[in-house]
């Protein structure tokens, strides 16, 4: 008797294809490590030296970048990666809503027409390919309506 396979919620590369959820994605963070350093000396050959160990590592801070990449490409995704992980621990029919309402929404700017992009009390203009001055935001600055 065939098992009953759940399938894998889509969210497909908008530049390769493979579905993120399954090839995965990455990004890029930051962190501050704390650890303690033992040194010590010794000659050598009438020479002084100072080296040391390394002991006790430990993360004292960790920030992580919000742009995310696909794991196949390597390209940069339209969606910032909390929204990705924004997915985390959804019931499967929730996740596949959620990874579909990211699909239909592109947050980057194009450079097709002038737009004006208002968010809070901000106005982003993005002018036309055919002016040399190009205004960009980033992805993270818009929101899907």
């Amino acid at each position: 008797m065939p098992e009953h396979v759940i399938p894998m919620p889509t969210l497909p590369c908008p530049s390769c294809g493979v579905n993120l959820l399954d090839a995965g994605f990455h990004n890029t963070c930051t962190e501050t490590v704390s650890l303690r350093e033992d040194n010590f000396t010794y000659l050598h050959q009438d020479r002084l030296y100072i080296d040391h160990d390394e002991k006790g590592h430990e993360t004292v801070d960790h920030e992580c970048d919000i742009d995310a990449y696909c794991g196949s490409c390597h390209q940069l995704l339209p969606w910032a990666l909390y929204e990705i992980r924004g997915l985390d621990g959804l019931y499967l029919s929730d996740a596949e809503t959620k990874a579909a309402e990211l699909n239909g929404c592109d947050k980057r700017p194009t450079r097709e027409r002038l737009v004006l992009c208002f968010r809070a009390s901000i106005t982003w203009l993005f002018l036309t390919p055919t002016s040399s001055n190009f205004l960009y935001a980033s992805h993270k600055d818009f929101e899907c309506r």
